[in-house]
């Protein structure tokens, strides 16, 4: 950290986290971390190519984040739910009109009965990418309301495994569990995380459509840019039923997914850590790199597959150390 009273200083570490937090959710492989002047910058890799986040920090002003390297809909959804920091950063690179726009443009209606879908895992290096949709009557509003249904990311796992199967006797479901091994091999064929989510969540909006035909909308959680899903979409379903916006989880149909979601996820995980005997931890943290890194160096490749998604940077990070 520099000295210099009223000059530039490092980036703080919080800050660094958050960033990394942030992409890590959304499935952004971080491949590399470089010094810029007065700051840091991160290359993230997405669907739509690569491109650059740079933190940046004086005593004057404080933290700020340069978002102008993004397209408007990856903004969009870099900006979207979940997004905390530690502390007050200023973000640049934004347009306030347009995103006051999109903001509105994003607060859509429900109509019942919806279909709705989300996934849990895609930013954990441990663990499967489980995906869950729920078909849900306006009638079935009421006790969801009661059971304190919320985005998965604001319960506890204490909460998810108690809510979790309340939901499962409540509502019609589906639910696809893609453990690691078979998560690489899928993420080997197709070579694009988005793409493979998309094919998840049809997957699974697929047989709850059949079963329930007559559903009024089929919303989604948007991860990426929203023809990805479409062009997925099978052909008996209406493309004019499926609706798609950030932060969908602030709609009970989209939480409750989101909660089924993460409960299968923490299961899966849990008996991952039982088959190697020793605990997988969550995200993308220094906590989860060390884990990897004593697992690559106590059981090899063999092992790493069987137990995390290997296409993120942190596999290469333990390989090369």
């Amino acid at each position: 950290m520099r000295t210099c009273y009223d000059g530039p200083m490092s980036v703080p570490e919080s800050l660094e986290k958050d960033i990394l937090a942030r992409c890590a959710e959304l499935g952004l492989d971080v491949f590399e971390e470089k010094e810029i002047q007065y700051g840091k910058q991160f290359k993230c890799r997405s669907s739509d190519g690569d491109y650059c986040i740079r933190a940046f920090y004086s005593k004057k002003k404080g933290c700020s984040l340069d978002l102008s390297q993004l397209s408007e809909a990856q903004k969009k959804i870099w900006l979207g739910s979940g997004l905390q920091f530690t502390q007050a950063v200023r973000i640049a690179g934004l347009d306030s009109k347009k995103a006051s726009k999109e903001k509105k443009d994003s607060d859509i209606e429900l109509s019942y009965p919806i279909l709705a879908s989300d996934e849990s895992g895609k930013g954990d290096y441990f663990g499967p990418l489980v995906t869950a949709a729920v078909y849900v009557e306006a009638g079935q509003l009421k006790q969801l309301e009661a059971l304190g249904v919320q985005d998965s990311k604001n319960l506890v796992d204490e909460q998810i495994r108690d809510m979790a199967p309340q939901l499962m006797q409540i509502l019609s479901y589906q639910v696809d569990v893609l453990m690691p091994r078979e998560y690489n091999k899928e993420y080997d064929k197709l070579g694009n995380l988005n793409t493979l989510l998309a094919t998840r969540h049809t997957r699974c909006i697929q047989y709850l459509y059949e079963a329930h035909p007559k559903v009024s909308q089929i919303l989604v959680d948007q991860f990426a840019n929203p023809t990805c899903i479409k062009k997925e979409l099978p052909k008996n379903i209406p493309s004019k039923l499926l609706s798609q916006t950030t932060r969908a989880e602030r709609f009970l149909p989209v939480a409750a997914a989101s909660i089924l979601a993460r409960y299968h996820f923490v299961i899966a995980l849990s008996e991952l850590s039982r088959s190697i005997r020793s605990k997988l931890p969550k995200g993308c943290s220094n906590h989860t790199v060390n884990t990897a890194r004593r697992i690559y160096k106590d059981f090899g490749n063999a092992i790493l597959h069987k137990v995390a998604k290997t296409h993120f940077s942190i596999t290469k990070q333990i390989q090369d150390s």
